[in-house]
Formats: C-alpha cells, structure tokens, sequence
C-alpha cells in the first residue's frame, strides 16, 4: 500500500514534470542548467520533510527530467 507521504512524493514530481519537461525538450545546455538549478531548490526544499522511500522518488523524477533533456538532444 502506498502511504500519504509516497503519494504526496509522486504528485511533487509529477508538477515538477509538468513545470520543467516541455521547457527541456527546447533548451540549450545553459537554459537547461538553469532549468535543473530551479528543479533542484524545488526538490531540496521537500527533502527534509520525506523519508527515505519519499527521498528515492524525487530522485527518481530528477532522473526522469535529466532524461527528458537526453532523449531530446541526441545528435
């Protein structure tokens, strides 16, 4: 079963997702650095309040956005 906190930890990176995912498919290194630095204050400010499972999710959304940029970048 999924606790309060693991859902609360999916719905943080889903509007993470939404926020960031369009703008890093369109940016170049600097934009997206710019992009990653925001997500990540983003993400540091609800690490301390999530355990350990909630703590692998957001790293597992930061993943999934470093992903987003690769994917849309490959030469």
């Amino acid at each position: 079963m999924i606790t309060k906190a693991e859902r609360d930890a999916w719905a943080f990176i889903y509007r993470q997702y939404e926020e960031y995912a369009a703008a890093l498919r369109e940016a170049d290194a600097e934009t997206a650095g710019e992009l990653f630095c925001s997500a990540l204050e983003k993400m540091r400010v609800q690490w301390d309040g999530f355990g350990e499972q909630e703590q692998i999710i957001l790293m597992a959304g930061f993943d999934l956005l470093d992903a987003v940029w690769k994917a849309s970048h490959k030469q």
